[in-house]
């Protein structure tokens, strides 16, 4: 592999890692909004 191949490899890695950890966020704030919800409806 040349500089350039390895540069596109972890610029592809970092990426990817960006995308799951977004995913994980938007999870976590659904999950808080479903619960805030939840315990309106509730009380």
């Amino acid at each position: 592999m040349n500089r350039n191949e390895i540069n596109l490899v972890m610029e592809l890695i970092i990426s990817g890692a960006a995308r799951v950890r977004a995913e994980n966020h938007v999870n976590r704030v659904r999950k808080n909004v479903y619960r805030n919800l939840l315990s309106r409806i509730l009380s």
